[in-house]
């Protein structure tokens, strides 16, 4: 059973799974973008539902925020391409983790506005 583990196999599937997730993702920061998700979400309402345990997580400046969105869209980038995928996707990783533990209702209960 540990040989299973330790198989040789192709490496297509995965490259399929990161050129997909990478679409995805860049989808997703476009869209943000197109709904000036920084500030609908971040710079404008008067409060914020964080999550259990991470209050201490607050939103940059404008500014900061709208320059983080559109790192994330060129890290998503990398990622489909394959470029520097190890730091893109790290960098993606701890981007849209920050994004996402800043208020859970915008991610929860998104519409197109």
């Amino acid at each position: 059973m540990l040989d299973k583990l330790f198989e040789k196999v192709q490496a297509s599937s995965i490259g399929i799974f990161r050129i997909g997730f990478g679409l995805i993702m860049m989808w997703e920061m476009i869209y943000f973008i197109r709904i000036d998700f920084v500030t609908l979400f971040t710079v404008s309402p008067q409060l914020n539902f964080t999550y259990l345990y991470t209050d201490f997580v607050k939103p940059m400046s404008e500014s900061s925020m709208d320059v983080l969105i559109l790192l994330l869209l060129f890290s998503a980038f990398l990622i489909t391409i394959g470029k520097w995928y190890k730091q893109a996707i790290v960098f993606f990783f701890l981007g849209f983790t920050y994004i996402f533990l800043l208020d859970k209702s915008c991610l929860l209960y998104t519409s197109d506005a």
